[in-house]
């Protein structure tokens, strides 16, 4: 009896629905792929992410030097300053609410929808570890009492 590996195909299934809806979405959203208009929303978001990344030290030395070498009164208008920047954020932010809402509601319900193939995939594969777990006690049984299988 030879053992199929037929769970497989639950498991691939369940990945492409958790993890291909989500990128689909945010490829068709955020227009990431269209060549023939030049399409800055999604490349922009992922260069800005990018950006942030490799200047983050520059940033935080840029607050310590700022802490270190302007005087009392300065330091005073550091409050200011991030109440301004955390204004330019929400402004900005309020383009990209709507946005995030519906990239979370697809993250969230992909990740449900791909419950029903991974409960298939897990039971079967459960099912297969079983039987062939059997199957090994079965062949070493045989092999004890001298019988080849």
């Amino acid at each position: 009896m030879k053992l199929k590996k037929d769970y497989i195909f639950y498991g691939i299934l369940g990945n492409l629905i958790q993890y291909g809806l989500p990128i689909s979405y945010i490829t068709w959203r955020y227009e990431i792929f269209k060549f023939e208009e030049v399409s800055v929303t999604g490349w922009g978001a992922i260069g800005v992410m990018i950006g942030i990344f490799f200047l983050k030290d520059k940033i935080k030395n840029l607050i310590q030097s700022y802490n270190d070498d302007l005087g009392n009164v300065a330091k005073k208008g550091k409050w200011g300053i991030v109440f301004g920047v955390v204004a330019g954020i929400l402004y900005a932010s309020q383009f990209f609410i709507e946005g995030m809402l519906w990239l979370f509601i697809v993250l969230g319900g992909s990740n449900l929808l791909s419950l029903i193939p991974y409960s298939a995939f897990y039971n079967k594969k459960d099912m297969y570890l079983a039987v062939k777990e059997e199957k090994k006690k079965e062949t070493i049984a045989n092999k004890a009492k001298g019988v080849v299988v």
